[in-house]
């Protein structure tokens, strides 16, 4: 077997713990900045890690309203990284009624939308008293955009209740992964919510917040190195597994890091192209990150799913 498994590792991941999932568990970390992570509460997100822009509502008809809002996150995230910003649609009114609300992002130059399976577009639905707490989640509430930057980045439309589903309205939440290709300055980033009320026209109620990106570091990612490919999985029985990939031209070291349910490990430095996973729970599904490392920066990252056998 190659220098690098099991308890031979001399460098790379510390003292032969070999990246294993029992190590992960015990101190969980968030993927990405904004990533709506439930806290023990269930509340996807805290007023304290975003920054919110005006808070803008429009008067539809009867007793309801409709509301924008936009967030960016406290702490920024460098250039060449994915984070998430946070576009709020609102419905409020206290009868019982439903209306479709249609939302689109508009970001700075230099910002696009990036999507992918380790960081998706995600959605909640959250009753306007419920402290950030979803009452529902489901993909009707957005189309999932396309990578694109500038403005009018579709976020679909989602039917929203009032009253009888979740009393005195509801939010749909929507994290949107992007990534800035510079640095930014509290250039805004804007939410846009259109009502079908039986108005004439849709009535068009726009939130805004100031971004901050930091400045790029080679080191943080965006190198020149390619992403591992050639990835090959051995299966160890039915709770470990070895997994290899093709080395990376370039590199003098790898990193990796494990998804388990919605949360990241830490990364793990690895000093070969191959790490053995340990302490996997029977039919579940994870997702598997590894990058290459060289003199002067990282590559692109790799993103592999798999579920281990019953």
């Amino acid at each position: 077997m190659k220098r690098g498994f099991g308890g031979s590792i001399k460098t790379g991941l510390l003292a032969a713990t070999v990246f294993s999932t029992a190590l992960a568990l015990a101190a969980p970390a968030a993927a990405t900045i904004g990533e709506p992570v439930a806290d023990s509460s269930g509340a996807i997100f805290r007023d304290a890690e975003w920054v919110t822009g005006s808070t803008n509502y429009a008067y539809l008809y009867g007793n309801a309203y409709a509301g924008a809002v936009m967030h960016a996150p406290a702490q920024p995230a460098p250039a060449g990284e994915v984070f998430y910003v946070h576009a709020e649609a609102a419905l409020i009114w206290t009868g019982v009624t439903n209306d479709v609300v249609g939302m689109t992002l508009a970001l700075p130059e230099g910002v696009t939308v990036s999507p992918s399976a380790a960081t998706p577009v995600r959605c909640f639905i959250t009753g306007t008293r419920s402290n950030a707490v979803p009452t529902r989640q489901t993909g009707e509430c957005l189309a999932n955009p396309s990578p694109s930057s500038g403005v009018q980045i579709p976020l679909g439309a989602i039917t929203m209740f009032t009253g009888g589903p979740s009393v005195g309205g509801e939010i749909a939440h929507v994290f949107v992964p992007v990534i800035s290709s510079r640095a930014v300055n509290g250039e805004n980033v804007f939410v846009t919510v259109s009502v079908s009320d039986p108005a004439a026209s849709p009535r068009d109620i726009v939130g805004d917040a100031p971004l901050t990106v930091a400045p790029g570091n080679p080191q943080t990612g965006g190198g020149a190195l390619a992403a591992p490919s050639g990835k090959s999985f051995t299966w160890k029985g039915k709770r470990k597994a070895v997994v290899t990939w093709s080395p990376v031209p370039g590199a003098v070291g790898y990193r990796a890091r494990l998804k388990v349910g919605m949360k990241w490990t830490k990364w793990s430095n690895l000093s070969d192209n191959g790490l053995k996973l340990t302490k996997l729970k029977r039919g579940k599904r994870y997702i598997l990150q590894v990058q290459a490392v060289g003199d002067t920066g990282r590559g692109a990252i790799s993103t592999w799913r798999f579920k281990t056998k019953r």
